[in-house]
């Protein structure tokens, strides 16, 4: 049975190999380490917009607090 996971985790393997054998020129022995690196970073860099906008998200809840604790003080009685 496939799991949902297969086909992505492929598709990294495969990308690594490729930079490995890429970097090996360079990097002799460490050329899969260089590669994870590789990858690793470019990952990063895609999830970088949606880190920002998380953060952004959690700046604006924090501004949103004091009116939110008003609301549930004024409105502490009534369900």
């Amino acid at each position: 049975m496939l799991s949902v996971l297969d086909t992505p985790a492929q598709a990294v393997s495969e990308l690594v190999l490729a930079l490995s054998s890429a970097a090996e020129p360079l990097a002799g022995d460490a050329a899969t380490g260089v590669a994870i690196l590789v990858v690793v970073v470019l990952v990063r860099l895609l999830l970088l917009p949606l880190s920002r906008r998380a953060a952004r998200a959690g700046r604006a809840r924090l501004a949103l607090r004091p009116a939110e604790l008003r609301l549930r003080e004024r409105f502490r009685r009534d369900p």
